[in-house]
Formats: structure tokens, sequence, C-alpha cells
């Protein structure tokens, strides 16, 4: 009866230091959660494997490298000839080698990444006086995705801040680089298939690929690092510390 008693009570112990304990260390994670965020940060650094170091000494994606896109005509090959005002389009991201289309997602703007062309889901390139003929570099665009509508810039809380049009809105320009700001003397034509830059004018920069946590892994040219990784080479800037998508 002794040996009975001595073992309920050394398990009662037990037990009671075990919930002790746990309760200590939840304690400690809800203050170490509520320093500024930094658990939080340092939690993103782990999962990632990546450290805020990484960001504070990586470059920021340059002119050249924004020069990154394609318009592929809706075909396996892409065409010759100058890129055509109204002309249908397959958007080609070369640093993905994957192409941009509508497509439904949980958080952000409706885009998604495609292996393949999207065809029927392409886009179309439309002058602000609303002729068609050759698209010229630096003048004033607006952008279409057929099977959804115009993009344009717009504030949101997940993802690229890109929102959707009904009507045109000619905020885009086609670019090689901060030379074709504005128009040109003389006027130089897109050739399809040309690697070139998406310029968003409201916003003052381009539109590039990058990693991030919430919507398609889109971002603006100021807003996205270089850091050498296995898979990896460009991440969001507050990759570490972003929001979680709601």
């Amino acid at each position: 009866m002794k040996t009975v008693s001595f073992k309920k009570s050394f398990v009662s112990q037990l037990v009671g230091a075990l919930v002790l304990s746990a309760a200590v260390m939840g304690c400690a994670q809800d203050e170490q959660a509520s320093v500024g965020g930094e658990a939080d940060e340092q939690v993103a650094a782990q999962e990632s494997g990546l450290s805020v170091g990484d960001f504070t000494n990586a470059l920021t994606v340059g002119e050249a490298e924004a020069r990154e896109w394609e318009l592929r005509s809706a075909t396996t090959t892409p065409a010759t000839g100058s890129a055509q005002s109204y002309g249908q389009y397959d958007l080609y991201n070369g640093t993905l080698k994957q192409f941009v289309k509508y497509g439904e997602r949980d958080t952000g703007i409706n885009l998604v990444w495609s292996e393949n062309a999207p065809g029927a889901n392409a886009i179309s390139i439309e002058r602000v006086d609303g002729a068609t003929g050759p698209l010229h570099y630096g003048e004033a665009v607006a952008i279409k995705f057929l099977a959804n509508g115009y993009v344009k810039y717009g504030e949101r809380d997940n993802g690229i801040n890109l929102r959707w049009s009904n009507t045109p809105v000619y905020e885009w320009q086609i670019r090689r680089g901060p030379a074709d700001s504005l128009f040109n003397p003389e006027p130089v034509e897109v050739p399809t298939g040309s690697t070139i830059q998406l310029f968003n004018i409201t916003r003052g920069e381009s539109v590039v690929y990058c990693h991030r946590h919430c919507g398609i892994n889109l971002t603006w040219r100021n807003n996205c690092k270089n850091i050498p990784t296995p898979k990896l080479t460009r991440y969001y800037t507050n990759y570490l510390t972003d929001s979680p998508c709601w």
C-alpha cells in the first residue's frame, strides 16, 4: 500500500512539474514575440534559410535585369517583325522562364504563372490614340489580359500593388532602359520577342519577377533584392518581415 501511495505521489509531482514548465515556456514565448516583431522575423529567417544580413548586404535588382520580359506572338515560336497595337501576345518572363496569365488565386491580384503559352489567355497592348500599327518604345500604353481586363497600379493588402480595370489605363511603357522614358525624336519600333522592361508610369518603376510570401511572385524593381541561393536569386525586400496573408 505504501508503494502504491508513493507511486501516485511521484506521478502527481511529475505532472505538476511538466505543467509548470509548459506554462513558463509559454510565457517566455509570448514575451519574445511581443518585442517589436523580432521573434516573427527570426522564425521567418529560419524557415527560409535567410538572415537579415543577407538582405542588408544584397543589391537591388538593376535596370538591366528588369529587362526580362518578352512579347511573344501567340504561337509556339516567337514571330518576327514589330509588335503591334491591339495584337495578341503571350507575356513571357525570361528570369523564371514562364508565362504570366490570368488565373484565380487565394491572395493578391488574379495572375498566375504557366509553363505553357497562354494562347487564348494572352494579352493585348493598346495605344492611347486607339490606333493600330507598330508599338514604339516609351509611348504610353494600356495592358489588357484578354480573359479578364486591363491591369493598372493600385494598392492592395496582399501581393504587388496591381488592380483590374474595365477600361484602358494608359500608364505603362515598353522600355529597353531609362533612355526610353520619353518619346524618342525618331520612334523606335518594338520587335516581337525582344527583351523589354514593363514600366509603370504611375508607380515610377518596372515590374519584375521576385519571390514573395503573398500573391504572384512579382514586385517593383526597387523592392527586390538579388540574394544568391541554391534555388532562388530574388526576394521581396520585406520577405522576412512581411505580414501574413489574409
